[in-house]
């Protein structure tokens, strides 16, 4: 009677239930899988997490006026009303020529959507801005980039190339994979009028005559509507001019005798570019970017894929003669790469976790493990789908970290119950025993290693985004693959061999010889030197403590020697050589761009030395060059914003596209350094920049300086 009830209480419980009944614990698994596989079809695919940086731009405007001007009556202005405001840390201003940029950086953790509504309502409160200033700009400022750049280019005129870029903007925005499309790199239309002092004086006029008579003459106007019987039909008059004609026919003066003076008849009339210090060249042709983004919930491989079949089949079919259309980078190559690489990786580590299980353990307790790793990863992706986390390289990363850390549960559960067959148990009974008396212990560890991912989730500001996939992941997959050991792992090994059991096969007789061999030399081990150092180590507790502390001491160091290098995150190369030209200020865009050639020549004599030992049939290193001046880098930038400026003529960006990191031996590094050597020492510029990062977290140390007085500053 006693035995009948000590095995009535033995079968008793969750992870007895669990253990002896296969169909329940299959099931928890598969609804794992499941919950896992679904999730995986909801979730955001991207080759980097896109960064807050909690900041919010105001730009603004203002043509031909000076800096001065601009800080008087816009950016002052604009402080006053913003830094008054609930969470608003710092305000940072850029007045520079013809435009205002008021960055106002908010606390973390801000409501960034009713921050934005509370600083535009606070803005559009100012009534005195000047009047030929437009009208001001709101953006939330964050490291997203377009997922990928067209560049279309050839020898034909800056309006063509313009129009085309813009049919080929309207084509792409109509896909239905595809959200938002934007052309930059170009200038803005703008018609110029331009009429002779001695005409004026003539005729009896000035230039504000002419403005308000085209002003007049230029626009339309809603004259309300007549109401019919069957209808109500609105009036409108349509007046506003678009082209040189119809600007050239404004009537300026009438006669009596019904003659009429028009502007183009005394004045120069030109449908063009406004004059801004904008040039944009690909292989030395004039060149127009169109930049493709990706929405939140588009998936940036079926983006990539619609774009590129609409370029093929479309648009370059259409092309005329003498314009082509390169695709310069393509984040859905860059997040393709990285995850094969990490996904292989994974796969690697999931094999030799399993090569080693088998060594010291029976190959099917081993391939269990094993399966349980993989449960645990496919169910965290249903965690990522309730957390909003995207699958990235970060993401990726954290899944190959997490392999190593919970293989341990699996095992730990598995030894125990391997230990009960060996000894006879029965092999549910085994598999009983063996989890509960591991189920204390391995779920304080559990809980152990989640309680020290805590604290990641609370890092602040733009790092803390960065890293915000790795604690959810691994907490994720800890908490994942303690209920798989504990609650799916033991029924699998309640079918284990037991101490009867005798290999009948070819494979089970290898692995039992194999693990034999392995099990002498362990034991070998752990009854010689192993057992000799720990009684060593008893004997003489001065030395060991003496080892102990020289070994911490020695350590702790390696890091004030500048051994062993610290970073709060390795810059990631890509594969584009980037350097940023900074002439001083008056440089104009013709000289910029002339110092630009010759950075450019600089590369390509270094592309050429380093080109001489690969193999002749080898693909060519450089694949493009592009030169944009009035435009700083768009890549990497870490996580300080940079302001909306227009175009800058001492600003130049030299941009070298390399072979795909996988088929070439030169890394990005090598690249620039070479670059950065064989360009030297320039005195007649202010600054160069070299780059080879497609993704940093921004400058170790940044110095800003202020000062009321700007001659003093």
């Amino acid at each position: 009677m006693s035995h009948s009830n000590d095995n009535h209480q033995e079968r008793s419980g969750p992870l007895a239930y669990m253990a002896g009944n296969s169909v329940a614990a299959n099931l928890l698994m598969w609804g794992i899988i499941a919950a896992g596989l679904v999730s995986l079809t909801g979730l955001d695919r991207e080759a980097w997490p896109t960064t807050p940086f909690y900041h919010i731009e105001v730009s603004m405007a203002y043509p031909g006026a000076t800096p001065e001007e601009i800080e008087e009556s816009i950016v002052v202005k604009i402080e006053d009303q913003v830094s008054g405001l609930d969470d608003v840390k710092a305000v940072k201003s850029v007045a520079a020529p013809g435009m205002a940029s008021v960055r106002v950086q908010m606390d973390f953790d801000t409501d960034m959507a009713r921050a934005l509504d509370d600083i535009e309502s606070a803005v559009n409160r100012i009534q005195s801005f000047p009047v030929g200033a437009d009208r001001p700009s709101f953006k939330e400022m964050t490291n997203r980039m377009s997922m990928m750049r067209l560049i279309v280019h050839g020898d034909v005129s800056e309006r063509s190339l313009k129009e085309l870029a813009y049919q080929i903007e309207n084509e792409l925005t109509a896909l239905p994979s595809v959200s938002q499309v934007e052309v930059s790199g170009v200038r803005s239309y703008e018609i110029s009028i331009e009429v002779p002092l001695h005409r004026l004086r003539a005729l009896g006029l000035t230039l504000t005559d002419i403005a308000n008579t085209i002003r007049r003459s230029s626009l339309d106007l809603s004259a309300g509507s007549i109401n019919t019987r069957e209808s109500q039909v609105r009036v409108r008059t349509l007046g506003q001019n678009y082209d040189q004609q119809d600007f050239e026919e404004i009537v300026l003066l009438s006669g009596r005798d019904g003659t009429v003076l028009r502007l183009g008849d005394i004045a120069e009339v030109r449908d063009g570019f406004e004059e801004a210090d904008l040039i944009v060249r690909h292989q030395n042709h004039p060149a127009v970017f169109v930049e493709i983004y990706r929405a939140d919930g588009e998936q940036v491989m079926d983006v990539a894929t619609t774009v590129r079949e609409h370029l093929a089949d479309q648009v370059i079919p259409a092309l005329p003669d003498g314009v082509g259309v390169t695709m310069w980078n393509d984040e859905s190559q860059v997040y393709e790469e990285r995850a094969d690489l990490l996904l292989k990786n994974g796969i690697l580590g999931l094999l030799l976790v399993l090569i080693a299980l088998s060594l010291f353990l029976e190959i099917r307790l081993a391939l269990w493990v094993a399966v349980g790793l993989a449960v645990s990863g496919i169910g965290a992706l249903a965690i990522m789908m309730a957390f909003d986390v995207a699958i990235n390289t970060i993401s990726l990363f954290s899944f190959v970290l997490a392999i190593g850390i919970i293989v341990d549960d699996a095992i730990v559960v598995a030894e125990y119950i391997q230990y009960e067959r060996k000894r006879g148990t029965p092999g549910v009974t085994a598999a009983i025993r063996g989890v509960r008396r591991i189920k204390v212990p391995l779920t304080f560890a559990v809980l152990t290693s989640v309680v020290a991912f805590v604290p990641l989730l609370f890092i602040p500001g733009g790092v803390g985004e960065v890293w915000r996939a790795l604690p959810i992941i691994m907490i994720a997959m800890l908490l994942v693959s303690l209920v798989e050991s504990l609650f799916v792992l033991p029924n699998h090994l309640s079918h284990l061999h037991g101490p009867e059991w005798v290999p009948a096969n070819a494979f089970d007789r290898f692995f039992a010889r194999l693990q034999g061999r392995v099990d002498a030399l362990l034991n070998r081990f752990v009854q010689g030197p192993l057992d000799r150092a720990l009684q060593f180590a008893t004997d003489q507790p001065a030395v060991t403590m003496a080892g102990a502390v020289g070994m911490l001491v020695l350590s702790i160091s390696l890091l004030p020697a500048g051994i062993v290098p610290t970073t709060l995150a390795a810059d990631v190369e890509g594969d584009i050589a980037t350097v940023v030209l900074e002439m001083p200020d008056g440089a104009t865009a013709p000289r910029t761009y002339e110092v630009a050639q010759e950075l450019e020549a600089a590369g390509h004599r270094v592309i050429e030395r380093l080109s001489r030992g690969r193999p002749g049939d080898a693909p060519p290193l450089l694949t493009g060059v592009t030169v944009t001046v009035g435009q700083g880098s768009r890549l990497g930038g870490g996580l300080n914003p940079e302001p909306t400026l227009n175009p800058q003529a001492n600003i130049a960006t030299i941009e070298f596209k390399l072979l795909g990191a996988q088929q070439r031996e030169i890394s990005t590094g090598e690249v620039v350094q070479a670059w950065r050597e064989e360009v030297g020492v320039l005195p007649y510029v202010r600054g160069i920049t070299f780059s080879g990062e497609v993704f940093d977290l921004g400058n170790p140390v940044e110095a800003v300086l202020s000062h009321p007085d700007p001659e003093r500053l």
